[in-house]
């Protein structure tokens, strides 16, 4: 499982790529919990993705900080900055940044994003070493997949045969 201390290896990759990228590490890192870790370099990860997809030619800069019970990262560009989807004026519709947020939301974080004065783009998150705990609602319906319907003697015994889940026991219809 990656995690901060995998950052070298994940910015040769995006070097490849063509993107020059520079690591400042601030604080000294205390030990973080392996889904803070894992967070933090994933919100990273995507970050730069987002960099060489949509900046054009730029440079980035990562800014890991340690703090006594937060991680932060930073990731900057001096690139063309994001473009709007559907030329609504709206930033951060992608599935990606939607998953930086639900990652720094699982741990009691703030995440923002969005263009930069004079140019490029900033993604800052901050992750709490601890994480927030969520109430599920399990009284809700789950709908489950149901087997495809087809034909043929032995699709007709399967059918008939196959239970569903009901009053919390598996029970089976008889055959008929």
């Amino acid at each position: 499982m990656p995690g901060l201390a995998d950052l070298d290896s994940l910015l040769a990759e995006v070097s490849k790529a063509g993107l020059a990228v520079k690591l400042q590490v601030n604080g000294t890192r205390p030990p973080v919990p392996a889904g803070v870790d894992l967070s933090a370099y994933r919100i990273i990860q995507e970050a730069l993705t987002n960099v060489v997809k949509h900046a054009g030619p730029a440079r980035a800069q990562v800014v890991v900080g340690y703090g006594d019970q937060d991680v932060t990262v930073e990731v900057t560009d001096d690139g063309q900055g994001a473009v709007t989807a559907a030329g609504d004026g709206r930033v951060g519709t992608g599935h990606g940044l939607i998953g930086m947020r639900e990652r720094v939301q699982a741990f009691g974080g703030d995440l923002e994003v969005g263009p930069r004065p004079g140019g490029g783009f900033r993604v800052a998150a901050r992750l709490q070493d601890q994480p927030t705990i969520t109430c599920w609602n399990w009284s809700a319906t789950v709908a489950r997949p149901q087997r495809r319907q087809s034909s043929g003697p032995r699709a007709r015994r399967r059918n008939r045969t196959s239970g569903s889940r009901m009053g919390g026991s598996f029970m089976r219809r008889p055959p008929g």
